[in-house]
C-alpha cells in the first residue's frame, strides 16, 4: 500500500548546488579550489582509461576528516565534537572493509545533483528536521527552499533540533524526538493511540539499542 506522507530529514548536504556551495566558507576557498582540481583530476583520469588505451588509477578523497586541520581535504569536513562523536559511535571493527574514502569525482556530480527542483511536484504532507548546528548544510538551505518550494498552508511541519549533522543521527530516534513524528504519521494516516504509542515504544527501544 502507498502511504501518502513524505517525511523528509534534512540531513543531505549535497542535495542542491546551493547545499554544496553553501560549504566554500566553512572550508574556505583555498581548500575549496584544491577539492575542485582533485575532483577535475579524478574525472579526466576517468575519461582517460575508459577511451584510450591508457589505464589510470582514480584519485580519492576522505569522507570525513577534522575541519581544524588546515592540510585535510575531505568531502565531509567535520567538528572535533562530531570527530569524538563518529569515533564514540563507530564500530570496532568496519564491516564489508568499508575506508574512510570516496572517489573525487564526487565533487563534481554533487554539483549537478538537485533533488530540490523536484519539491514543486510533492503534494503528500512532508516533515522537514532541521538541525539548527549543521555546518555541512546550513538550516538556511533547507528553510529557503522549503519557502520556495510553494508548499500549500497546512502541507509541512518543520521540527528545528538543537544538533549539528552527526548529532542527528545519533539522537532523531531518541523518544522525545521522535514523538512529534509519530504525532505526525498518526494525524494524517489515522493511526490509533495504541498504534501510536507500540511506535514510540520501538522508537526508545531503538534509541536505547544506539546507544
Amino acid at each position: 500500500m502507498l502511504i501518502p506522507v513524505l517525511l523528509c530529514c534534512k540531513q543531505e548536504p549535497y542535495v542542491s548546488p546551493a547545499a554544496v556551495l553553501s560549504t566554500t566558507g566553512l572550508r574556505g576557498a583555498g581548500r575549496t579550489l584544491r577539492l575542485l582540481g582533485v575532483g577535475l583530476s579524478d574525472e579526466l583520469r576517468r575519461v582517460i582509461s575508459r577511451y584510450t588505451r591508457f589505464k589510470l588509477p582514480p584519485v580519492y578523497l576522505r569522507l570525513v576528516a577534522p575541519m581544524a586541520d588546515p592540510k585535510a581535504l575531505a568531502l565531509l569536513p567535520l567538528q572535533d565534537s562530531e570527530m569524538a562523536l563518529r569515533n564514540v559511535h563507530a564500530p570496532p571493527k568496519r564491516q564489508g572493509g568499508w575506508q574512510n574514502k570516496v572517489l573525487a569525482r564526487v565533487v563534481l556530480e554533487a554539483l549537478g545533483y538537485n533533488p530540490s527542483k523536484h519539491f514543486k511536484k510533492i503534494t503528500a504532507p512532508i516533515y522537514f528536521r532541521v538541525a539548527m548546528l549543521d555546518h555541512l548544510c546550513p538550516p538556511s538551505v533547507v528553510l529557503d527552499a522549503v519557502k520556495t518550494a510553494g508548499f500549500m498552508e497546512g502541507q509541512i511541519v518543520i521540527q528545528e533540533r538543537n544538533v549539528t549533522h552527526l548529532g542527528a543521527h545519533s539522537t532523531g530516534v531518541k523518544e522525545s524526538e521522535i514523538k512529534p513524528v509519530i504525532a505526525f504519521l498518526r494525524e494524517h494516516l489515522g493511526l490509533s493511540d495504541g498504534g501510536a504509542d507500540r511506535a514510540t515504544q520501538q522508537g526508545a527501544a531503538a534509541a536505547g539499542g544506539e546507544e
